[in-house]
């Protein structure tokens, strides 16, 4: 376990959170005792089906969450993935594979927007577009948890390689967002991953 001074308060508000979640947990299952034995390779992780009517992160509030997912030994199959607002439908399912020893993440994701210019201020780009729909969707596929996406991990198609022949036309989201913007950034952690695109605008 490490330890970094800068992210003292987000790891404070993390273990505060986390110990009130378990211990509500505990009080709602009549639970009276905790206790490990297993190591990490061997601990088992529940199959998880949860419905969450008002998700709120970081004092945002993000819509209903429903979440269902099944675990083997080595893998955890997230059946269904789904954040749903007034101007978002967000889905996905995928798989979380040798969760416990190297593993490996493969998710397949759409989304639809009815107002993706509100929902860009609300992810932090405001005034970036005014009103307009979208409807995005892929595959996205990297070592590491759900948690530890790196974008330099991703291919970047060949455009030769793509039209006119049968080959899967995978990597062109990455692709058409570093083309369009002048700088991105990926960052990855925890709590997920944060892209951060900027645009610099002329006079």
């Amino acid at each position: 376990m490490s330890f970094e001074p800068d992210k003292y308060q987000q790891l404070r508000r993390t273990n505060i959170e986390g110990t009130a979640n378990i211990v509500n947990l505990c009080i709602s299952n009549e639970i009276k005792k905790l206790s490990s034995t297993e190591s990490s390779s061997s601990q088992k992780v529940p199959n998880l089906d949860i419905k969450i009517d008002s998700l709120e992160v970081d004092g945002k509030k993000v819509g209903k969450l429903e979440l269902v997912s099944m675990t083997s030994k080595q893998n955890i199959n997230i059946q269904k993935f789904k954040i749903i607002n007034d101007k978002n439908i967000f889905q996905a399912e995928g798989d979380w594979i040798g969760w416990n020893k190297n593993p490996i993440s493969n998710i397949n994701f759409s989304w639809k927007i009815s107002n993706l210019g509100e929902t860009l201020n609300f992810l932090g780009f405001p005034n970036f577009v005014k009103d307009g729909e979208a409807d995005v969707s892929g595959q996205l596929r990297w070592p590491g948890n759900p948690f530890s996406f790196d974008k330099t991990k991703v291919e970047i198609p060949k455009i030769e390689n793509k039209i006119g022949k049968d080959e899967r036309k995978r990597g062109w989201g990455l692709q058409l967002i570093q083309e369009l913007m002048d700088s991105v950034e990926f960052e990855s952690n925890e709590e997920g991953t944060t892209v951060t695109m900027k645009k610099n605008i002329k006079h």
